[in-house]
């Protein structure tokens, strides 16, 4: 079938017909609810049904739901305070207008000339979206002044400040080490960090940034630009360039979801290996081949367990568990992950606090916690692997696992240490370049399959620090899957 046939066929599709209006009469209470099932079973949990009497409205006395309520109650005052009562009234109802307008779309149906006719407008959409999108985004009200003696640090901490639990500091490190590089190869010296001016000029910082990532990915191109947007939203002075830069990064984003998906590698990616290939490279690890202790435990860390990113491991410390209780143990700070080891050091569990924002928040909702990922007790397999390195590396507590060579204090570089995976591992052992990223595609596309209920893909999402929606969307290739056949 062709696309444009199954393109018809999609948006041609009519709805199933609804089902009777009928209404289920509860026996109990006489209230009428929806014939389901579903809405039967909630019903029987009302209070109605239960025959218990409705509270009056008393809030609870949960401390978080309270600071909740205190925190919409402020937000509320405060927009009623800048628009003035009738305008704040006006746009609440229009707001709520549009919510409840939310999926109430009328059925079409279109001709094979039009469906073709927005196939090639799909195919040479333009990169950037339109500008009514970009006014979307949320402007982060507090400013934030730099002086010129600032370094890095210290505009961070300016920020992360300004921003109110809204960025953490690893997400302005990251912004700031990706704007840095854009300056240093537009002119060839370091940026101080406290001067932007130069972002003014966005049709050469396009031009640059297409010409550095040139062969890269979009999204790594995309990347530049939300980075960029992401510091100058605390500068009022750069709403305009903030705007544009936003609308840059999005739109890559946005042309890439909107032109079909098929699931299938790029030219680029095509000499990656599928997940049978990469624990092949496990037996090539030996000492009588070239390999030590540290290669073997960076290869067990990301492939004994589902493949997480690179930040996950590259702020992974060490921990003695059996010097702290419990109370010790929670005031450790989130920005590092922990490898916790006994008194002869050897590995018993691991927890990552710290990993893609995004990610962490969005578990963070779901499990109703701050969105950490636990393996306790660590497979035998990986604490074994692991314990054999810290041994020969003479690791203590609070080193970092996989610390600088000549001092574990302190860690690398999430490029560095990057390059360690994809050029000092596998591009030496099995000649393939295969990054962080691609490891997780690999893994990813191999189980991805056989995994046949929504609740173990959720698990597995977690596992990989994911999502259903990311691994379907944008790990998966049918070219890294079991029943691939070239």
């Amino acid at each position: 079938m062709s696309v444009q046939k199954q393109f018809l066929n999609i948006v041609n599709k009519k709805p199933m017909e609804k089902k009777t209006d009928e209404k289920y009469t509860c026996p109990t209470c006489g209230s009428k609810v929806k014939n389901h099932p579903k809405n039967i079973s909630a019903h029987e949990k009302t209070l109605k049904h239960q025959g218990k009497k409705p509270s009056k409205g008393t809030p609870s006395d949960d401390p978080k739901k309270i600071a909740e309520r205190k925190r919409i109650s402020e937000y509320r005052a405060r927009r009623k305070a800048e628009l003035g009562t009738k305008t704040y009234k006006e746009q609440q109802t229009k707001y709520k207008q549009t919510y409840r307008a939310k999926g109430k779309v009328k059925e079409t149906s279109i001709t094979e000339d039009e469906a073709k006719k927005q196939l090639t407008e799909i195919k040479g959409m333009e990169a950037l979206p339109s500008v009514e999108k970009a006014k979307k985004v949320k402007l982060v009200l507090d400013a934030v002044e730099t002086k010129t003696d600032d370094n890095q640090q210290a505009v961070i901490e300016k920020i992360v400040k300004a921003g109110k639990g809204s960025v953490t500091s690893t997400t302005v490190k990251t912004n700031l080490d990706r704007i840095s590089n854009i300056y240093k190869y537009i002119f060839n010296k370091q940026w101080d960090y406290t001067t932007y001016e130069w972002l003014k000029n966005t049709d050469d910082v396009y031009e640059k940034v297409n010409d550095k990532y040139k062969g890269m990915s979009e999204k790594t191109r995309s990347n530049q630009f939300v980075s960029i947007a992401g510091i100058l939203k605390f500068f009022p002075s750069y709403k305009k360039e903030y705007l544009l830069y936003s609308k840059l990064g999005s739109g890559i984003v946005d042309q890439l979801d909107k032109i079909s998906k098929d699931n299938k590698l790029s030219n680029k990616q095509s000499t990656w290996l599928n997940w049978s290939q990469v624990e092949q490279v496990w037996s090539k690890l030996g000492d009588d081949n070239g390999g030590n202790t540290f290669i073997r435990a960076l290869y067990a860390i990301y492939c004994f367990i589902p493949v997480r990113r690179v930040m996950d491991y590259q702020l992974l410390k060490i921990v003695r568990k059996d010097k702290l209780n419990e109370a010790k143990i929670k005031k450790l700070s989130k920005k590092f992950n922990y490898l916790f080891v006994n008194k002869n050091r050897k590995p018993v569990s691991m927890t990552i606090w710290n990993y893609k924002e995004s990610a962490r928040r969005s578990w963070a909702k779901k499990n109703g916690n701050y969105g950490q990922y636990i393996v306790d007790p660590l497979p035998e397999r990986l604490s074994k692997v692991l314990h054999e390195y810290i041994i020969d590396e003479d690791l203590k507590g609070n080193d970092f696992v996989f610390g600088l060579d000549n001092n574990h204090q302190k860690h690398y570089s999430e490029n560095a240490f990057s390059s360690l995976v994809s050029n000092n591992l596998f591009e030496t052992f099995s000649d393939v370049h295969m990054t962080v990223n691609a490891l997780r595609h690999s893994y990813a596309s191999w189980y991805w399959d056989r995994l046949k209920t929504y609740n173990l893909k959720e698990l597995f999402a977690f596992r990989m620090g994911s999502s259903q929606t990311e691994i379907q969307k944008t790990y998966y290739k049918l070219e890294l899957t079991p029943d691939y056949k070239k």
